[in-house]
């Protein structure tokens, strides 16, 4: 085996990787304590390998690197007082440089993990995203809801056709106040209970439409409600409300009337 040999099968190349056996690995290093060129040559790939490490690796934080590098740090103090490929003729493997690829192996491995690390931070952001996505999408859905039901509300006491009627309370519930908001081309009525007292739990408020002198009933009242749905009477000619025992009566206690009004 001669100089030439070596450079262009590469042989110097492996015997750098430590790929070489101990036979074919010896008769490298004769040549590189006898030829001053071969020795320069196996320096420059023993740094080309090093910085190809350097440039190719994917910088990770300053934490994951100083453990590494105080690593390399120490080994390089013992490293000095090994002489390099060129002039020791000592095997790579009993070199310093095997440190080299050694470090480069570890740099790389650093790299892969702190890139799974941020994969997954990355997947848990995502996940938390999605979350926030479907919670504001419920949010959204509630707030439509509710802008509906008002617009719906605002129909009922807003419309043309809508005549609002004020029942003031009387001597037995003074300064309350029953608003009944009745459309006849719509047949129907809602009721705003709003000021209107509690009242026992034994006790219900039950409106009344009084028809030729008849008390039709219309249904019975929630105290502290903003619209309440009730029936509507043809030909009616006044509302009234009273207080029954709890569920209501068929018939009204006109003793226990509270409040009326003529339409």
């Amino acid at each position: 085996m001669d100089k030439k040999q070596i450079i262009e099968e590469g042989i110097l190349t492996q015997y750098i990787l430590g790929e070489l056996d101990m036979e074919t690995a010896q008769i490298v290093e004769e040549l590189l304590q006898s030829d001053a060129e071969l020795k320069r040559m196996a320096l420059e790939i023993e740094d080309q390998f090093e910085q190809m490490g350097l440039e190719n690796a994917i910088e990770p934080p300053e934490t994951v690197k100083k453990g590494l590098i105080d690593k390399l740090e120490s080994d390089s103090i013992s490293g000095e007082q090994e002489a390099s490929i060129s002039s020791s003729g000592i095997p790579f493997w009993k070199s310093g440089s095997w440190r080299i690829a050694a470090g480069m192996a570890i740099l790389f491995g650093l790299s892969s993990l702190w890139l799974y690390m941020q994969w997954q931070n990355t997947r848990s952001d995502l996940e938390g995203l999605q979350n926030q996505s479907e919670q504001l999408t419920t949010r959204l859905n509630t707030l439509e809801q509710e802008i509906n039901t008002v617009n719906t509300k605002y129909g009922q006491v807003n419309h043309p056709d809508v005549v609002p009627l004020v029942l003031v309370g009387n001597d037995q519930l003074p300064g309350s106040k029953v608003v009944a908001y009745m459309n006849h081309n719509g047949r129907s009525v809602v009721v705003n209970t709003s000021s209107l007292p509690d009242l026992k739990n034994t006790q219900s408020y039950q409106l009344w439409a009084d028809v030729d002198g008849e008390m039709i009933d219309m249904g019975l009242l929630e105290s502290g409600q903003d619209l309440i749905p009730v029936r509507y009477i043809d030909r009616t000619e006044s509302l009234n409300i009273t207080i029954e025992p709890y569920g209501g009566s068929e018939h009204p206690t006109v003793s226990n009337l509270i409040s009326y009004v003529k339409l």
